[in-house]
């Protein structure tokens, strides 16, 4: 009798249940995100009287700018659950959020809390302020849009030489443009602020979670010769494992899961592009670049998607835990990946001769460089960028639904058509930047998820708007490249 190979069957069960969770996960966040749309800009009694002193402006004038600074409260009494719904406030340095005295997050039951954005008076200097208040106004649609702040608590506005700024004209065109801004993108201004209930951790939500990326970490592992006849028992372990964990030490193993999830993913992504530098492709380059960025593209959204569904809590989609690990997610899987490039090419590199060697020392610096940089922009404290940078970015957010990672836009992406090029015209060094420049666009996908207070949606249209305009300057050097090439071949 002929035998049936039914080994495959579990894994490929669970991991069907693996996706069916994260997109009931994804769904809901959809859901609850869809209905957090309301704003509301406030500023305390004692700052109004304060710019009403100053400037002489009847204070009522300035109440009216306004919404009700009562609406919330900062400190429920004997921490007892509060009347009204808490404001968390973001601190200065953005790592969380501030907690009020005798209140915590996981007793909360019935009115909700909410991500709060103060304006604290050294942002003013930062952000070099111009007349027109423009830049407090961007500051103040990005905190919205983009990181999910539903309460904007303002304080007085200062000019360069930290006067306060006096004329409520100024105030009232900078809230005016905000709102319109804002209500474009379907929020509702100064009525209300929305609050998220507190979505707490349960066991089955972590089991469904954790299947993917200990999969994805067991397809890597076994994707190695030495380590295939161990593809079953592994399988095993790894459940026995996640159950394990999620029964006895749930909100560690979500961490773990989200920090597996970061590196696992990429990791294998990467695997992949430095398997692909060894492959000869028949179809047409275009043909080959197009299914390529749709299935790294596919694949680092779903990891974000994975590492996002993990996130969907109260603690971390009100800010009040952040992903832990964010340098380790991004170094690990690019030094993962270069390895593996490295290894696979090692062969047509020296045969190269003293070019080859000089195009790895080249491509290594450049890596290296890149690396510093990325580890330096990283995370919430990141190093200041320049003015050109800046408004590029600005030109950008008012261009666009909304502004795509500018190191996936201009380096990541562009390397893919670059990269397939190489792999076919077999030109060693330019398949070992290239390919760490791909591997680069899923790291990069998947730190945009690790951000929680960000809105799925925005961080969907991110990714989508930086590969659809990344691929532009990645063709045009794949044709110069090409031209190159054939007059070189022509001599």
């Amino acid at each position: 009798m002929k035998k049936v190979d039914v080994s495959p069957f579990p894994r490929r069960y669970f991991l069907f249940i693996g996706v069916i969770c994260l997109l009931i996960t994804v769904g809901f966040r959809f859901y609850w995100e869809s209905r957090d749309k309301d704003v509301l800009a406030v500023m305390s009694p004692e700052d109004i009287a304060l710019l009403a002193h100053v400037s002489g402006t009847p204070e009522s004038q300035w109440q009216a700018l306004f919404g009700d600074y009562n609406s919330f409260t900062w400190n429920p009494e004997d921490g007892s659950i509060p009347r009204k719904p808490v404001a968390l406030i973001e601190n200065e340095d953005r790592t969380g959020m501030y907690l009020p005295d005798n209140y915590s997050l996981e007793d909360e039951t019935s009115y909700g809390a909410a991500k709060a954005f103060y304006l604290y008076h050294k942002q003013y200097g930062r952000m070099a302020y111009l007349d027109d208040a423009q830049r407090v106004e961007d500051l103040l649609f990005r905190a919205v849009t983009d990181r999910g702040m539903r309460l904007l608590i303002l304080t007085p506005m200062t000019d360069a030489e930290g006067t306060y700024v006096t004329d409520i004209q100024v105030w009232q065109e900078m809230l005016d443009s905000l709102q319109k801004r804002l209500e474009d993108r379907g929020y509702t201004w100064g009525l209300r602020f929305s609050c998220l209930r507190n979505q707490k951790v349960s066991r089955s939500f972590l089991i469904g979670g954790g299947l993917l990326p200990m999969f994805a970490g067991l397809w890597l592992l076994c994707s190695f010769p030495p380590f295939k006849k161990w593809n079953m028992p592994l399988s095993i372990l790894g459940m026995a494992a996640l159950l394990a964990l999620c029964c006895l030490l749930p909100a560690f193993t979500q961490k773990l899961l989200m920090l597996a999830t970061a590196i696992v993913f990429p990791c294998c992504a990467g695997r992949s592009i430095a398997l692909y530098t060894s492959r000869d492709d028949d179809c047409p380059l275009w043909q080959s670049v197009l299914l390529f960025t749709a299935a790294l593209t596919g694949w680092s959204l779903l990891s974000g998607l994975a590492v996002a569904a993990l996130m969907s809590t109260g603690q971390y989609m009100l800010g009040v835990t952040i992903f832990s690990g964010v340098k380790l997610s991004l170094l690990l899987p690019m030094a993962f990946g270069c390895l593996l490039l490295l290894w696979n090419l090692r062969k047509p590199l020296l045969q190269t001769g003293w070019k080859g060697w000089l195009g790895l020392a080249f491509a290594g610096a450049v890596l290296g460089a890149a690396a510093l940089v990325l580890a330096a922009r990283s995370g919430d404290i990141a190093g200041g960028i320049s003015q050109l940078e800046t408004n590029f970015r600005n030109w950008l957010e008012y261009t666009l639904y909304v502004r795509p990672r500018t190191k996936e836009m201009l380096a990541a992406v562009p390397c893919i058509p670059v990269f397939l090029w190489a792999c076919r015209r077999k030109f060693a060094p330019l398949q070992l930047l290239c390919g760490a420049g791909a591997l680069l666009e899923c790291v990069s996908v998947t730190n945009t998820f690790c951000h929680a207070v960000a809105p799925l949606l925005v961080s969907v249209m991110r990714t989508l708007l930086g590969v659809g305009i990344g691929l532009i300057p990645g063709v045009l050097a794949v044709l110069v490249l090409e031209g190159l090439f054939r007059l070189k071949s022509t001599r």
